[in-house]
């Protein structure tokens, strides 16, 4: 599935699902694109609301068909929630990222190829943290392990975002780009996590970190095999493999960038 940011086309835009988020802002819910759609199609959006009683809760769900008056055949609308600083109910940037991953999975019920999620203007929430709080939700809630299944065909093909105002185009796609990177690295430990002890055992799992420094020339792996763990009195580990028939190793990766860092960070794992 490719994502790409661009400028949101208005009422001639084309895709095969539009969505389109729905906030309460002192009671009202229609605003923006969801207000200028409406009239487009004669109150429907509204006449919809009322009769499913939609509130525009967060990660509520509304479907609306376009009667082909529109080149997007159906609209989503989802939810946010309450948005007032008077009241302290203001929408966050978790709001943002479940909400983009409760509409891929609705998305996943149907047969559309192509999608736009037109992001919102947030006066409290910068454009550049809203399009990497709803790329996280989107990647991570596509993520599926398929590696002991028959290989399914995705028909969803794309699944863009949409800014408002062009000029967030640039700080959208670097909050994109961002994200992609987190959302890509979780999703490369989830498959480690869910992969089977008999094909991810100590020594596959030092393949993997051996690549992992391989590939980038800021890391680098040492590798310890169990007489250096001997060595080193790592009883622990070595008392653990003994009920293993896979030998025990201690793998050390560190990232060190080019540029000058302010502090240290170590992350520990027992495997």
């Amino acid at each position: 599935m490719e994502m790409h940011v661009n400028k949101f086309d208005g009422l001639n835009q084309k895709t095969d699902i539009l969505i389109v988020s729905a906030t309460q802002i002192k009671q009202t819910i229609i605003q923006g694109v969801l207000k200028e759609i409406d009239k487009t199609l004669n109150g429907l959006i509204t006449q919809v609301m009322k009769e499913e009683s939609y509130l525009a809760k967060a990660n509520q769900l509304l479907w609306v068909r376009t009667e082909g008056k529109l080149p997007f055949k159906r609209i989503l609308i989802v939810g946010l929630g309450k948005n007032s600083r008077s009241t302290g109910e203001e929408v966050d940037l978790e709001t943002m990222r479940t909400a983009a991953a409760t509409s891929l999975h609705a998305i996943k019920t149907t047969t559309a190829r192509h999608v736009v999620f037109v992001l919102p203007n947030m006066v409290n929430l910068d454009v550049r943290e809203i399009a990497h709080a709803m790329t996280e939700g989107i990647e991570l809630a596509a993520y599926s392990f398929d590696r002991y299944k028959k290989q399914k065909k995705n028909h969803l093909q794309s699944f863009d975002l949409a800014v408002q105002d062009g000029r967030d185009v640039l700080a959208s796609k670097k909050g994109m780009e961002r994200a992609r990177l987190f959302s890509h690295g979780t999703c490369f430990v989830r498959d480690l996590v869910n992969t089977t002890p008999h094909h991810m055992n100590p020594s596959e799992l030092v393949q993997v970190a051996k690549k992992i420094a391989k590939e980038s020339k800021d890391v680098r792996v040492s590798v310890y095999d169990e007489s250096q763990l001997k060595r080193m009195g790592a009883g622990g580990i070595i008392g653990v493999a003994q009920g293993s028939t896979h030998p025990p190793y201690l793998v050390h990766l560190t990232y060190k960038p080019k540029t000058k860092t302010k502090k240290r960070i170590a992350l520990v794992g027992k495997g």
